[in-house]
């Protein structure tokens, strides 16, 4: 019966083994598919521009990955863990602080904000994150910035578990150029077509802002992913200069935290307009004769007005950007999660024991003991 059991357990993994080629050639099959459809060409409508809605996209994709997530802590008995760090008392990053403590619970995970003081040494918050990067609990961490200017923020963040960076800094990306991607896929290249996609390959994407761990990521990222022209405006740029290069791309994509300063004259009609900035103005209104009330607004870094006219494709602020980076970081969470809890091999288990189970029942004479233990931690090379 024992060798009977064997001959069973070897047959599964060959099962599985071919289910994971089989998915791999299903996989290269679809891209190959993809390439080979018909590229449908964008033609630019003069009525109202598409609005690249990240808080609609967002909730699809929370929805897919809250019963994910659910599924998964049946196999481990865990769920994914996320620590916030954040130093000081900016309201702007509490307030981003605690919207990813509120979206990561609302997907059934744990979070825990760990808040510093604004004296605390580059030293003293690497210490913190050397501590998170031992705790199992802890499957992604993310420092909130920007970090006081007394810290070197490329310290800490090359302090963190590059399992467990979720902001992908470390690989000279970010979860907010993904989230801009993510985006363009879905309204653009996808958007109402039943049939065929819009490519963005050799599109004029012109990224106004060079940050390290925003402008950046997102200017390598279309540049060498989606093979775009990518031209880069920065604050040295002149203003003439500026105005000429984003007027000039199909796509422009605004990082540069200046609140309002690409206006409707410095687009081309028809242009996609992605707006990363996210701006507190306060302005002053007349409230009776005698009084002026000061009124807080949140604005992007393009006028939204002048530019919703001339643009087909445009993001708003807030509700556009933000929500799609967030969604990000609670993906790459997961996908940390299901690495370093081997996921996958909690999986193959579970498969394994139902064969000795139901095995076990078909025998009245001999008892066997479980193929694999619940404790058992399977190699990536016994997963096949």
């Amino acid at each position: 019966q024992q060798k009977g059991l064997t001959a069973d357990v070897q047959v599964l993994q060959q099962q599985i083994q071919l289910h994971h080629q089989k998915e791999e050639i299903k996989h290269i099959v679809e891209e190959e598919e993809k390439k080979k459809k018909k590229k449908v060409e964008y033609k630019p409508d003069k009525g109202q521009p598409v609005i690249m809605s990240g808080k609609k996209l967002s909730m699809k994709i929370k929805n897919d990955l809250k019963k994910r997530i659910k599924e998964d802590e049946k196999l481990v008995k865990k769920v994914p863990g996320l620590a916030l760090i954040m130093v000081g008392t900016k309201k702007n990053s509490q307030s981003y602080i605690n919207t990813k403590k509120k979206t990561s619970e609302q997907l059934g995970m744990k979070s825990k904000i760990h808040k510093l003081p604004e004296e605390t040494t580059t030293e003293e918050i690497i210490k913190v994150v050397k501590e998170l990067n031992k705790n199992d609990d802890t499957h992604g961490i993310v420092v909130q910035l920007p970090l006081p200017k007394h810290i070197n923020t490329d310290d800490v963040i090359h302090a963190i578990d590059p399992q467990k960076d979720v902001d992908m800094f470390q690989s000279n990306s970010s979860a907010t150029a993904f989230g801009v991607r993510d985006l363009l896929e879905y309204y653009y290249c996808q958007g109402d077509l039943e049939e065929g996609y819009r490519s963005i390959a050799g599109k004029h994407v012109v990224v106004v802002g060079r940050s390290q761990y925003v402008g950046r990521p997102i200017a390598d990222l279309f540049l060498n992913e989606d093979n775009c022209t990518v031209t880069v405006v920065h604050e040295r740029t002149p203003e003439e200069r500026r105005k000429e290069l984003t007027k000039a791309g199909d796509i422009v994509i605004l990082v540069c935290g200046v609140s309002q300063m690409v206006r409707g004259e410095d687009i081309k009609e028809g242009a996609i307009v992605i707006d990363v900035g996210v701006n507190e103005v306060w302005e002053e209104t007349d409230d009776t004769k005698e009084t002026t009330k000061r009124i807080r607004r949140i604005t992007g870094d393009c006028h939204y007005d002048e530019c919703a006219v001339i643009a087909d494709f445009i993001t708003p602020v807030p509700g556009g950007v933000g929500p799609m980076t967030i969604m990000r970081l609670m993906q790459n969470t997961y996908a940390a999660y299901r690495s370093l809890e081997n996921v996958d091999g909690a999986e193959l288990k579970k498969k394994m024991n139902e064969i000795h189970a139901a095995t076990s029942l078909s025998s009245s004479s001999t008892t066997c003991q479980p193929i694999i233990s619940p404790s058992t931690t399977l190699t990536p090379a016994q997963h096949f």
